[in-house]
């Protein structure tokens, strides 16, 4: 349809994070990092994906390479997929050995003649959300809101995700006892609900996991619940889940019935289906 998936979207979203870090100068992290796209479509469909995708990389601190991008370049309408294709097409082919080259080619000259820092060792970005440093005092959290600074200190997430050491059940105490405690997203934070989802994960993956998926829940009830809907949310320390994924094959069902949805069918991939307290499923 012209639009990249919402899996590309969710990746996209998650590399915002990466504003937040910097080197001992003050450039992104991600400067003299270099970004290509592979898309999988016709023509006029690569083209719109890769114009978003070229943008929104860029902002988060990417270098595009020359004809950074290949696709498939196939009928519109067509019926075959591109990994059921008996050879890849000559046109793809080549589109891929130069987005190759030209990306080794341009993070070579990037390594050798870095990006020069700053001025100031900090890049002035509106509303972005930058880390700083005091003395003493570790590294801090420093946005700018309306023309004034506001300091936000780390918040010691990674200290109670060093405990979980793996162990499912103590990764959903966690989740428990700070998700609604986390910023929703649109509200002005989202780069700290970030900086703490990455300092859990940084501590342990399975407690990132787990309250990835309790936060985003709370985070799609409350939008939800602004917008008009009827949100039920359980009691307050209800673990909940989210179960979005698809198999081949399988698929949820909801069909109204007597003022109530009812799902019929397979959800597959319902990690901790057995020990959450509530979930949302797509169907």
């Amino acid at each position: 349809m012209g639009h990249h998936s919402s899996v590309c979207q969710r990746v996209l979203e998650r590399l915002y994070a990466e504003l937040s870090e910097t080197d001992s100068e003050g450039r992104l992290l991600t400067f003299g990092k270099v970004a290509v796209v592979v898309v999988v479509g016709n023509e006029d469909g690569a083209h719109k994906i890769s114009a978003d995708l070229f943008q929104a990389l860029n902002d988060v601190g990417f270098t595009i390479a020359a004809q950074g991008v290949t696709y498939r370049n196939g009928p519109a309408m067509q019926t075959t997929d591109y990994q059921d294709l008996s050879e890849t097409p000559k046109e793809t082919a080549s589109a891929t050995r130069a987005a190759a080259a030209n990306a080794v080619h341009l993070a070579s000259l990037l390594r050798s003649a870095p990006y020069p820092a700053p001025s100031g060792g900090a890049i002035p970005r509106g509303s972005s959300v930058w880390p700083g440093t005091r003395e003493g005092t570790g590294p801090v959290m420093e946005r700018t809101v309306q023309g004034a600074s506001v300091i936000e200190r780390p918040s010691g997430l990674s200290t109670h995700a060093d405990g979980i050491a793996g162990d499912a059940g103590r990764a959903l105490a966690l989740a428990r006892d700070i998700g609604r405690e986390m910023p929703l997203p649109g509200t002005g934070r989202t780069g700290r609900r970030w900086t703490q989802l990455r300092e859990i994960g940084a501590a342990d993956l399975t407690a990132a996991r787990v309250v990835e998926a309790h936060a985003d829940a709370l985070a799609i009830l409350a939008e939800a619940r602004d917008a008009g809907f009827e949100v039920r949310t359980g009691a307050d320390d209800d673990v909940w889940g989210v179960f979005a994924a698809e198999g081949p094959g399988v698929r949820v069902e909801a069909s109204p019935a007597a003022g109530r949805w009812v799902l019929h069918g397979t959800k597959p991939w319902c990690s901790l289906a057995d020990r959450l307290d509530r979930a949302l499923i797509t169907a």
